[in-house]
């Protein structure tokens, strides 16, 4: 029965050395500044919903695709000089169209409510 018998085996147990973690970087390298941030904001979109929502001091704006809530926030505050209290960002998909025979997209895109306090105001000259 030796083949099956248990062996025994010394271990010793060796302090590893503690490794020193390194400082976190920021998540992205490249900080960004007021010229960085006019890529943001493609255009107001204006239409009746639009209009509606603004007399609710809500506002609706197209805005680049990669753009996240922050940068919207710092456009805002960069281009109006308002504070936004909330944004609701919205990714319209490309919708399949036909027109005059031919099969083609409309184009999709992203689009962001900005909420504002009630003594704040955008114009849209």
């Amino acid at each position: 029965m030796a083949i099956f018998a248990k062996k025994e085996k010394k271990t010793e147990k060796k302090a590893a050395p503690k490794k020193k973690l390194a400082a976190k970087k920021p998540a992205s390298d490249k900080k960004t500044t007021s010229a960085d941030l006019t890529w943001v904001l493609v255009k107001p979109r204006i239409t009746e919903r639009a209009a509606i929502l603004s007399e609710k001091k809500v506002y609706v704006f197209e805005v680049a695709d990669k753009a996240n809530k922050k940068q919207i926030k710092e456009a805002i505050v960069k281009k109006f000089g308002v504070v936004p209290v909330k944004i609701n960002t919205v990714v319209t998909k490309p919708k399949a169209v036909i027109r005059r025979g031919r099969h083609g997209f409309k184009a999709g895109f992203k689009k962001a409510y900005v909420y504002l306090n009630q003594k704040d105001t955008i114009e849209f000259v």
